[in-house]
């Protein structure tokens, strides 16, 4: 067997004014009729980068006389750009993916992550040059030699530095990690799924007429909906809370800030109700800000595109996020398909295949308990119990079980799901109403937040556990987190048992005139200010190590049903706490049970977590759990 062999790569293509990724998806550019390749830089191993121009079948020629079997593709954006070239373009496969944009987003987040220049700058490398931006508009043949090869300069100059970026940052990332970036690529760039054009179209025209019916259900006009109050009423209808924000203008007659409703196009939670789960919240607030199509049309829209051009690249976006967890990419947002959702029905397996899910059964839940302390529950769990159940036995008082009781057991749902991070009953209530569909007091849900808190002392008493590790982030204490010895703080961060870090930028106090002094940092990705307590950090500690179970449970399945010899096979999709497979039809029930024997078993670096997983097999995704 021949040795691994790292090839950067880095594509220079055509773009003009409208046909450019700063409007297209990458996946919607590069199958576009219009794509052409102007050239390549490509580095193998350590050798100097070497620049190769030519049409698209000598381009393809020359990658396919070459042995792709043993080569790990190395690149700035590989994830969601370059490999999608070489598979769909050159038809070929490396064995292996590695992106330092992904790296980058993982370490140091925020905007100067998104940038080769900007990193180049940061880590002292040379300078990245600007021909790309005097390409615009110029097909290959529009250039003459000179200006070729000076493109032809650039673009080694780009392999250089994505080589260099590499060498320094893979000694701060794990291994593991960057198999995970190696995954998510392979399903951007190895299609697994198909896309049902016509379901996609039904369901289309279906939206269309559901807003113009809810409009004229509620009997309001765009006009209508611009009122605060008439807007803040028709949400609540729809089951929303409507948003609000304390006025940087308007005082209470105390001087303090008055509250308001946040309806501004540019308030974060109306961002939220235009990106809401409920199809009928888009559309209000859609009609609000004047939007003539909802995002689950747009959404429709591009999953209707991508079935007429090919099966679904997958688009998940590795290291965005604060805790790590995927994050939906390619404007399509995968990770935000909710139970139910016809997108999900419309998502199939090729002739030949079948599609196997299982799903990590209330994995935060688990993590937050076993974490904590409160090993009472911990053993439930483990004994198989039905905490949902339970804990609304206790709110009821009278045994509630799944099949009698589903009203009930909502109610235990949201509260174990929301309490365990601190939630007040405000905040719960609203989880009720929005997550539940339930519509309850505000003495239930104060008596809900009281019982859990004396039910479960161990987690309350982890959230001070979790508020104090914040004085030591910002001392630069380093000090043990919790009991099993998984986490600990540094200098603005905890270090997590699988060597990455949650990092709170900027970590600060900060007084306000109504809450008093607050911990606040800076986001990872905007650098926008954001509050953190006790709760939070709890709730980010469980979220990032319930990221790691299911994906080591993910690479366990890759290793058994992915392989290079069959790219058609193997994990397709994550989404959260779920993991999506392909595989051949007879091979169905083998991989389901594999699947689950494989969730069902703690990880090697925390024994004493109770894991539990269920699933199911369907030609579409929507059936398949």
């Amino acid at each position: 067997m021949s040795a691994i062999q790292l090839v950067t790569l880095d594509w220079e293509t055509y773009y003009d004014e409208e046909y450019t990724l700063s409007k297209m998806t990458a996946e919607a550019y590069i199958r576009d009729p219009r794509f052409e390749i102007i050239g390549v830089g490509a580095k193998v191993g350590s050798k100097p980068a070497q620049w190769a121009s030519g049409s698209m079948e000598e381009m393809r020629h020359r990658f396919q006389k070459s042995d792709w079997s043993n080569v790990v593709l190395l690149g700035h954006n590989v994830s969601e750009f370059d490999s999608l070239i070489l598979t769909h373009h050159m038809g070929v496969r490396p064995k292996n993916y590695l992106c330092t944009l992904a790296m980058a987003r993982a370490i140091h987040g925020g905007k100067v992550s998104k940038s080769l220049g900007a990193l180049a700058k940061m880590y002292g490398l040379r300078e990245k040059g600007d021909e790309v931006i005097h390409a615009k508009g110029k097909r290959r043949a529009d250039f003459s030699p000179s200006e070729l090869a000076a493109y032809g300069n650039y673009c080694i100059g780009d392999c250089e530095i994505a080589y260099d970026l590499y060498q320094i940052m893979k000694g701060e990332l794990p291994a593991q990690e960057q198999r995970y970036i190696s995954l998510f690529t392979k399903m951007f760039a190895e299609p697994k799924l198909e896309l049902d054009a016509n379901a996609l179209k039904e369901y289309q025209d279906e939206l269309v007429a559901r807003k113009i019916a809810l409009l004229l259900r509620c009997g309001l006009t765009q006009q209508e909906l611009r009122s605060d109050a008439v807007f803040a009423d028709a949400l609540i209808k729809v089951g929303a809370e409507p948003p609000r924000k304390l006025s940087k203008k308007r005082k209470n007659p105390d001087g303090s800030p008055m509250e308001v409703y946040a309806f501004a196009k540019t308030d974060e939670a109306m961002v939220a109700l235009l990106e809401h789960d409920d199809v009928d919240v888009q559309t209000l607030a859609a009609a609000r800000v004047g939007v003539k199509s909802t995002i689950e049309e747009s959404r429709v829209g591009r999953f209707i595109g991508i079935a007429e051009r090919g099966k679904m690249p997958v688009p998940l976006v590795y290291g965005k996020t604060h805790t790590h967890r995927a994050a939906g990419g390619g404007k399509i947002n995968l990770q935000n398909l909710g139970r139910g959702s016809p997108l999900r029905k419309a998502i199939k397996a090729p002739p030949g295949k079948i599609i196997v899910v299982a799903d990590s059964s209330n994995i935060e839940l688990r993590v937050a308990h076993c974490l904590s302390g409160q090993l009472d529950t911990v053993e439930k769990l483990r004994n198989g119990a039905d905490l949902y159940c339970d804990f609304a036995t206790d709110l009821y008082g009278y045994p509630v079980n799944k099949k009698d009781h589903p009203k009930e057991r909502q109610h235990g749902k949201v509260a174990m799901l929301q309490l365990q991070y601190q939630s007040g009953a405000q905040s719960f209530r609203n989880a009720a109403r929005i997550m539940g569909k339930l519509k309850l007091d505000e003495a239930t849900c104060q008596s809900t937040v009281d019982m859990f808190r004396n039910k479960f002392p161990m987690v309350k008493k982890f959230w001070r556990t979790c508020h104090n590790s914040i004085t030591d982030m910002h001392a630069g204490i380093v000090r043990g987190i919790d009991m099993w010895g998984l986490c600990r703080t540094e200098q603005d961060c905890i270090l997590l048992p699988n060597g990455m870090r949650l990092k709170y930028f900027g970590l600060r106090e900060e007084s306000h005139p109504d809450f008093g002094t607050q911990w606040v940092y800076d986001d990872k990705e905007t650098r926008k200010m954001k509050k953190t307590y006790g709760g939070s950090i709890t709730e980010n500690l469980c979220q990032a190590l319930a990221r790691n179970v299911v994906f080591e449970q993910m690479l366990e399945v890759e290793k058994k049903y992915g392989s290079y010899g069959d790219p058609t096979s193997g994990v397709a999709l994550t989404v959260h706490d779920e993991i999506v497979a392909v595989v051949d039809e007879d091979k169905g029930e083998d991989c389901l049970k594999f699947m689950l024997d494989v969730m069902h078993e703690a990880p090697k670096w925390w024994k004493e977590l109770p894991v539990a997983a269920e699933g199911g097999i369907a030609m579409r995704y929507g059936d398949a759990k």
